[in-house]
C-alpha cells in the first residue's frame, strides 16, 4: 500500500486544511453524491436505530456526516467514536464524538478495545487494496 497510502493521506490532509471544519461531506463529495449517500444511510439506519447504543464511524472525516445524518437517525445512541487517517480530521471531529482515534481503519481493532453495536464506514472501502479486504471486514465485524 506504501506510496498510494501516503498519496491518499496527503490528498485528504490537503482537503482538511483547505476546507477546515466547514466542508460538507469531508470536502470530496459533490452535492448529488452526498444527497444519495445521506438518503441510503438514513433508510438503512432507520431500520436498526433502536438497537444501536455504541457506534464507531470508521473514516469519520471531520464528523460532518455523522453529526448531520447518522446521529439524528440513531435515536437510542449513547456513545459514538470516530477514526480517521488524517489527524486534521480527527481534531476537527473531536467536538462531535466522545472519542476520536487517528489511524488506519485497517488497525481499528488495535486502536480501540471497545465493542460497537454498529461500525459504519462511508466512502472508505474504495481505498482498501483487494489484498486487505478480508482484514478490513474482519476488523470492522469483530
Amino acid at each position: 500500500m506504501g506510496n498510494s497510502k501516503e498519496y491518499i493521506k496527503g490528498a485528504y490532509t490537503k482537503l482538511s486544511v483547505i476546507y477546515g471544519d466547514s466542508y460538507k461531506a469531508n470536502g470530496y463529495s459533490s452535492y448529488r453524491t452526498y444527497s444519495i449517500r445521506k438518503n441510503i444511510v438514513q433508510f438503512m439506519l432507520n431500520r436498526i436505530s433502536d438497537d444501536v447504543l455504541f457506534f464507531m464511524d470508521s473514516g469519520c472525516g471531520n464528523g460532518f456526516f455523522f453529526e448531520n445524518v447518522v446521529k439524528p437517525t440513531l435515536k437510542s445512541l449513547q456513545t459514538a467514536h470516530g477514526i480517521d487517517f488524517v489527524s486534521n480530521n480527527t481534531s476537527q471531529a473531536e467536538h462531535v464524538f466522545e472519542k476520536t482515534f487517528t489511524g488506519d481503519v485497517l488497525d481499528i481493532a488495535q486502536l480501540t478495545d471497545a465493542t460497537y453495536d454498529l461500525v459504519m464506514s462511508n466512502e472508505v472501502f474504495q481505498y482498501i487494496p483487494p489484498q486487505n479486504w478480508g482484514s478490513f471486514f474482519s476488523n470492522h465485524a469483530s
